[in-house]
């Protein structure tokens, strides 16, 4: 796939051995707007649902929960150029870090490259937190040459210091970053290089999501589109018996449909 260009191919054989296939190139632009489309997508999936045509149902579903899920990938700088994966979860941000470097999750700070020598950790009581420094460790922090030297990607005086996690977009200007602690306590710092916090948006009145950037009537539209989706999957899947390769592919599309946790209804 490049620039939504999807090169399809289909080959046909027969008992005699004859094969042929034949190549097509098509675009598929991603949904403009999902709230303007759904309509027509609730109309042709009640339409095929009708008619018995679980395939056309399926991928309905299935591609109406990618779009809930997709976020804008605008990034400010080539994440290939920062060692990392392409945006796909996070809105304006880069993924996880390349096979072979290392750094934090879903961030627009570069990864370095890892090395047998490049990782220590710090002392043995912060250690149990895994704490870590691409540097080697001092009783002072780690010592550093520049900013890439540092997992934390912030060297001040030659050494290593710890940077707080951001949450996603700032919370758009809607809402508040905390800090949150593996037990979902709310704490007074998330150093970058501890996977066991989380900085989460806590928003103001109004607005929902992850990132705060959903007004609350459209946190409640996808609350309700994600509601349907699911009631339809399990219509489908009640209507008749299906192999362990077609249940696999199912559950693929429930956890999608269930992928954003704060859009998900308690009916």
């Amino acid at each position: 796939v490049f620039h939504y260009a999807v090169t399809c191919v289909a080959f046909a054989l027969d008992v005699m051995g004859g094969v042929s296939n034949i190549t097509r190139s098509i675009v598929v632009t991603p949904v403009a707007d999902l709230q303007i489309m759904w309509p027509s997508i609730q109309k042709k999936l009640s339409s095929t649902l009708a008619q018995f045509d679980l395939s056309t149902s399926l991928q309905l579903i299935s591609a109406t929960a990618a779009a809930l899920n997709a976020v804008n990938c605008s990034v400010p700088k080539s994440c290939e150029a920062l060692h990392r994966f392409p945006c796909e979860s996070v809105a304006h941000t880069c993924g996880n870090c390349l096979s072979g470097y290392v750094g934090v999750d879903n961030s627009n700070k570069a990864c370095v490259l890892a090395s047998t020598n490049a990782i220590f950790a710090l002392t043995s009581a912060e250690s149990v937190s895994n704490h870590r420094y691409l540097a080697t460790y001092t009783t002072n922090g780690g010592y550093c040459a520049n900013n890439l030297t540092c997992l934390s990607q912030s060297c001040v005086s030659s050494h290593c210091t710890r940077d707080q996690k951001t949450c996603p977009s700032n919370c758009f200007g809607h809402g508040v970053c905390k800090f949150y602690d593996f037990y979902l306590r709310v704490s007074s710092h998330c150093y970058t290089e501890d996977y066991h916090c989380s900085a989460i948006c806590e928003c103001t009145k109004g607005w929902e999501g992850d990132d705060c950037s959903l007004s609350s009537h459209s946190g409640t539209f996808y609350s309700n589109v994600r509601l349907e989706l699911c009631s339809n999957l399990l219509n489908i899947t009640s209507i008749a018996d299906v192999s362990a390769v077609e249940m696999r592919s199912r559950s693929n599309i429930l956890v999608g449909i269930l992928k954003n946790v704060q859009q998900i209804s308690d009916a």
